[in-house]
């Protein structure tokens, strides 16, 4: 009898701290709040509804967002901030060894092209949150959008513009599945100074594919070329 209740007792408590995507996300806001996180991020408080779930968008109106808890992810897409979109994803991965690590992607537009895009990626474990966005992609995996001849004899100039500029790539968390879909951002050239811009332009005429796909490694708990 002491047995099954004791089960019972686990089996309740290891259900009451695991982590949906909507946890996650509630978390890291307050961490941002706390000051404990760094990230330039505005919050967006997530309710729910009629089994939907909704927030409100900058112009005041009630908006829908999608927050998948079977498959660890959430966006907030707000077409309301006179002139352009401010737009949060954020999906959960996990490592082989039952580690989460989640990624959070934000973007805005101006109405022109990408004003602003970052994505942040974290190992939660213990309540800690680590950033390991340089741990968690192969090194210098943009090789993979250009053809080799010309990575090989750019290549140093290549890595260091990618280093240097972050909006220089557009990430599309997954909803479904763990593959991570990459493209070059084209509208680059308006915030570029001419001899980088001039560069640019001729990575563009070198691109092997237009679409990186980058395959989560469960036991390396890595994104890597497929």
């Amino acid at each position: 009898m002491w047995k099954k209740i004791l089960f019972f007792s686990l089996l309740v408590s290891s259900l009451s701290f695991s982590q949906t995507i909507l946890d996650y996300y509630n978390e890291y806001f307050k961490l941002i709040k706390a000051g404990k996180i760094k990230d330039d991020l505005k919050f967006y408080k997530i309710s729910r509804k009629n089994n939907k779930y909704y927030t409100i968008s900058c112009n005041g109106e009630e908006m829908d967002v999608v927050v998948d808890i079977k498959n660890g992810y959430l966006d907030v897409v707000d077409e309301g901030t006179g002139g352009g979109t401010y737009e949060i994803y954020m999906a959960l991965f996990k490592s082989s060894d039952k580690k989460d690590y989640v990624l959070i992607y934000q973007s805005s537009m101006d109405g022109i092209g990408i004003d602003q895009s970052n994505l942040y990626c974290y190992k939660v474990e213990n309540q800690e949150w680590k950033d390991v966005k340089k741990e968690i992609f192969a090194e210098n995996f943009w090789k993979g959008f250009f053809k080799e001849d010309f990575y090989n004899k750019n290549k140093t100039k290549i890595d260091n513009f990618f280093k240097n500029n972050q909006r220089a790539l557009l990430y599309s968390l997954p909803r479904y599945g763990t593959d991570l879909s990459l493209e070059l951002n084209y509208t680059m050239g308006y915030y570029l100074q001419e001899n980088e811009a001039n560069f640019f332009a001729k990575m563009k005429e070198n691109l092997n594919t237009k679409e990186l796909i980058l395959k989560w490694d469960r036991e390396k708990a890595q994104f890597l070329p497929k």
